[in-house]
This record gives structure tokens, C-alpha cells and sequence, in this order.
């Protein structure tokens, strides 16, 4: 609960975060500094610092100055930009994400090649990839390889610059809200620590009702995801399920919250790229590696990194333009555009071929073929299992309005 004294003081925080870059004296010697160090510096309270930290700019301890201050500005410019809350979340969930972006790569001449992965590398003796053999035993040319570190780590070595963390998610389905809030989307933080049974560790839960068509009428669909400190996602999550939701076959369970009717725990292995300029000493030139998804519920680092790696390769081009009116789009040769390519498969000289025999056949493959870039990812969650395709459902940020997926 937030005093009225602490309510004027958060007031007075967050106008100057609405426009902190015309202050720059007043957090200068806080850069490169944790943003919990600043907060604290503002005669903060400590219920104020986690409440700024945890349900505003959804950072954490680590997280410095800057970045905060940017995203507690980012969530303010975002109330009432498409409703009171300052989530957006696609209808029908974040699958439809992932297929709005191949339609439009299609409409540009690119080509998705589903369920396969990469069984191995061709290289050149200048340490080059010319080509990569898929699970199908398609070869596929490419003037430059971008891929997943989990779709690469078996066959190149990636040094130290990556790393792999565990992921615990659960999904339930209730007959009601948590809160009793009628929001079509909702986010709740809990706090690392906040009670006996969490670690250190926040846990973030996604609230979602039926108007998004995620579930059934008078339902609600809740995500509930955390980094993961024990063996299974239902020991990481149950506990907080049991305060939050009235489970009929559990006496120890909230009796007056949402009765659960369906539950899956399931955790995920994602591995991330910890310094990307480190896996270009150890990578051939013409490959880059991209993260997983990481553990919040925020597309932001995705959405940063495709856009890093977009200007590396293309730095006088705008990144993700309007896309024009379907009217508009002249093609240069329509004939040419109805051709069908066929690679033929040509001897291999100088070539050195890396097999990788761990791979699951059903994993996509992504490459480039000169400028058409592609990526996918399939989201493949196991019942308590570890598993090493990513699933992705989260917050993001996008045209300064956060999205929640």
C-alpha cells in the first residue's frame, strides 16, 4: 500500500522521468550505476523503489541507470495510448506475431523452409560458410548465416560469449481475474524475496481474458514465468498458485481467488549471447548468432538485437519502414519473380563440412540468401521437461508503446 506521502513523492519522480533527458545533472554521476542505486538517491522509500523497479519500468537490481529511466518513460508514454492499461497483446496470442512477419517477408520475395534444422556447416578454407546442409539433406547456398545459438552451438564454437539459463512458465486457465480488475490485459510483479517461498528471483504473471481470444468466454488465460532455481517449473510456481487461485482438490489453497480448471508447468533452456562482439573473434565472418528469448515478458532485447544486427549489414538502410499500401508495390520484372530458383548441387572444393548428429528434425532453419533475411521460432513446450526450443510470450516495446505477448 502507497502513503499519500510516498504517492506525492513517486508523482514528483515520475515527471522527472517523463522528461529526464532535459536533467542530465541530476543522474550524470549515476551512469553505468544500477538504477536501484538512483531510486534510493531520490529519498525514495524502499516499498517505492520496488513498486518503481517492478510495475513500472519492469527492470531489475541489475539494470542501470539509463535503461531505467528509459523504460519507466517508455510505460508513461504508453497510459492511455490504446486503452488504460499500456500493454498491447496480439489477438489470438503472440503465435500471430511470428506469421504476420512471414507474410510480409513473402510479399518481398522471401522463402521460409519449415521443419528442419541445420545437420551441418559447409566452410571455406578462408573460415567462410557457403552453405549449410539441412536434416532434410537439402543444401542451401547463403552469402551470410544467421541463426539461434541453439541451432548453432553444436556445430561452431561459440566461446564463453553465451549463456544458458532455464526458464519456468506455467499457464492457467481460471474462471475469473485475480484481482477482479476488468483489464484485458494485466501485469503483476512479485518482487524477488517478497515472501518465504520465493527466491531471488521475480516472477512476472500475464493476465489475459477472453476479448484477446486466447480462451474461452468468462475465462481467463494467466502466464506466470520466472528464472528457474529448482528442478521443475511446478516446484518454482505452484506455491504462488496456491495463494493466488482456489484449487478444489488443494485445502491449502486461496479459497476466495479464481477457481483454477486447467494448469501446465513446463521449463525452457534458452541460451543468450552475453557479448556479442566476443562471437565474432570466434565465428567465421559471415555468421552472426542471435539470443533466445530471454526471461522477461518483453520483446525490447529482441527487438534491439534484429535491429544491431540489421544496421550491421545493411547500415544505410531504415529499419523496418512503413510498409507500403500493397497497390504501390512496382516490381522490376514480374516474370523474373515468377520463376522458380532450383540450386543445383555442385562438387565441394576447399570445403569443410561440420556434422552435428544431435539434432531434433523438427526445428526450423533460417538462412540468408543475400539481402532476404528470414527468422523463425517454433515454440515447442515439454511437461516438465528441459527443452532446448524457446518459447516465446511477453512484453515488448514497439513504437514506444509496450506490447504485451
Amino acid at each position: 500500500i502507497v502513503t499519500m506521502l510516498e504517492k506525492r513523492k513517486m508523482m514528483k519522480f515520475l515527471s522527472f522521468c517523463s522528461e529526464y533527458e532535459e536533467h542530465q545533472d541530476e543522474y550524470e554521476m549515476y551512469i553505468g550505476k544500477p538504477f536501484v542505486q538512483f531510486l534510493v538517491s531520490q529519498d525514495l522509500s524502499s516499498n517505492l523503489v520496488d513498486y518503481i523497479t517492478y510495475s513500472i519500468a519492469f527492470v531489475d537490481e541489475s539494470t542501470e541507470t539509463l535503461q531505467g529511466l528509459k523504460s519507466t518513460q517508455l510505460f508513461l508514454q504508453s497510459l492511455g495510448r490504446f486503452g488504460n492499461a499500456p500493454f498491447l497483446y496480439p489477438i489470438f496470442g503472440s503465435g500471430e506475431i511470428p506469421q504476420a512477419f512471414c507474410r510480409l517477408c513473402a510479399v518481398f520475395g522471401g522463402v521460409y523452409c519449415l521443419k528442419r534444422s541445420i545437420r551441418s556447416v559447409v566452410t571455406t578454407c578462408d573460415n567462410r560458410i557457403n552453405a549449410i546442409i539441412c536434416t532434410s539433406g537439402q543444401r542451401i547456398k547463403c552469402s551470410r548465416l544467421i541463426s539461434s545459438v541453439s541451432l548453432l552451438k553444436n556445430q561452431l564454437n561459440l566461446g564463453t560469449h553465451i549463456k544458458e539459463v532455464i526458464i519456468s512458465r506455467a499457464i492457467f486457465i481460471t474462471n475469473g481475474s485475480i484481482d477482479n480488475v476488468d483489464e484485458k490485459i494485466n501485469v503483476i510483479t512479485i518482487p524477488p524475496n517478497s515472501t518465504s517461498e520465493i527466491s531471488n528471483t521475480k516472477i512476472t504473471i500475464l493476465q489475459l481474458d477472453s476479448s484477446t481470444h486466447n480462451t474461452l468466454n468468462e475465462t481467463c488465460m494467466i502466464h506466470m514465468s520466472c528464472v528457474s532455481h529448482n528442478k521443475t517449473a511446478q516446484q518454482d510456481l505452484q506455491s504462488i498458485a496456491m495463494k493466488l487461485f482456489n484449487i478444489p482438490e488443494s485445502p491449502d489453497s486461496n479459497k476466495d481467488g479464481p477457481i483454477l480448471l486447467r494448469s501446465l508447468y513446463y521449463n525452457i533452456r534458452s541460451w543468450l549471447v552475453v557479448d556479442s562482439t566476443g562471437t565474432h573473434s570466434t565465428l567465421p565472418g559471415n555468421v552472426t548468432v542471435t539470443s533466445d528469448p530471454d526471461p522477461s515478458i518483453s520483446y525490447e532485447a529482441c527487438i534491439n538485437e534484429a535491429k544491431t544486427i540489421f544496421h550491421e549489414m545493411y547500415p544505410s538502410e531504415e529499419f523496418l519502414p512503413k510498409i507500403p499500401d500493397p497497390e504501390d508495390i512496382v516490381y522490376e520484372d514480374e516474370e523474373i519473380n515468377k520463376e522458380t530458383h532450383v540450386i543445383k548441387e555442385s562438387p565441394i572444393t576447399n570445403e569443410t563440412v561440420t556434422e552435428d548428429t544431435s539434432v531434433v528434425e523438427d526445428t526450423p532453419v533460417t538462412t540468408v540468401e543475400d539481402t532476404n533475411i528470414t527468422k523463425d521460432t517454433v515454440d515447442t513446450p515439454v511437461v516438465e521437461e528441459t527443452v532446448d526450443t524457446p518459447v516465446i510470450e511477453v512484453t515488448t516495446i514497439t513504437n514506444d508503446t509496450l506490447v504485451t505477448k
